[in-house]
């Protein structure tokens, strides 16, 4: 897999402010900004585009993108130099559709943006334009299931960006491809059965959970049933996690009004 050299990409990442504008055009820039060709038998990687609401195409993109690059390991896929290829010369089309710049945007937050899309800014295996879909495709294919990108389904077709990016960012569940088994498994159940499911708020549980159970048992080793009866554990005892941040809400509600009105 082709990448770029580390001092094209030292360049490249100091002079983010000076081709803010190339970040804003149709075509690959990167050959005349580095002036001259690119080595030969660079291949265009194919995702799915449209006009707006190209978030909706996550899924898609998931499973087009690992399909491609299935042959990745995760220390070859923690390269920085790799994606920023991608998002520059292969995948140029998508990352303009998916993630243009705004013209409207000042420097500062053009930069920050432009870091964090196209390079590795903070947490990048959930925020790089690309690396973000491989690492999604990672950490839920499973090839011993009917459908293999079952669990991308579920944790990609939800109404919002807040399953797949929490996922990502929890290191206690995403290191843990058994431990994102079990998060979306009870996560489907939850939906199902639960008014009102806060996603947001079950993560947060979840992750803090599977770090206390995972000090006992190790996940990795567990079997499908093994599984069920964690994610049983995690649906019984989210009733008294619930209750316990309801009276912390109170308790620290109680406490600031005392503080302002001693």
């Amino acid at each position: 897999m082709i990448k770029l050299k580390d001092e094209i990409l030292g360049s490249l990442k100091a002079d983010i402010s000076q081709n803010l504008f190339r970040y804003r055009q149709d075509q690959i820039w990167l050959p005349e900004y580095l002036g001259h060709e690119l080595p030969g038998g660079v291949e265009k990687i194919e995702l799915l585009i449209q006009d707006e609401n190209n978030e909706k195409l996550d899924y898609e993109n998931t499973v087009l993108l690992f399909n491609t690059l299935d042959r990745l390991t995760p220390a070859e896929a923690s390269k920085e130099n790799l994606w920023a290829f991608l998002t520059h010369i292969s995948c140029w089309e998508y990352m303009r559709k998916r993630w243009p710049l705004d013209e409207g945007e000042n420097v500062g937050k053009s930069n920050n943006f432009v870091k964090t899309r196209y390079f590795f800014g903070q947490k990048p295996y959930s925020r790089n334009g690309l690396a973000r879909l491989w690492w999604f495709g990672y950490i839920t294919h499973d090839p011993d299931l009917e459908d293999p990108y079952e669990l991308t389904k579920i944790m990609l077709h939800n109404q919002d960006q807040d399953v797949s990016r929490m996922i990502a960012e929890s290191p206690n569940i995403l290191r843990n491809k058994n431990a994102v088994r079990i998060v979306l498994r009870t996560l489907q159940k939850m939906q199902e059965t639960e008014e009102n499911f806060s996603k947001r708020n079950f993560i947060r549980y979840a992750a803090v959970y599977l770090n206390y159970r995972g000090g006992v048992t190790v996940l990795t080793a567990l079997n499908d049933e093994e599984m069920k009866q964690v994610v049983d554990e995690l649906i019984k005892n989210w009733p008294s996690y619930l209750e316990k941040e309801r009276r912390a809400k109170e308790e620290k509600t109680a406490l600031e009004k005392k503080t302002i009105n001693p």
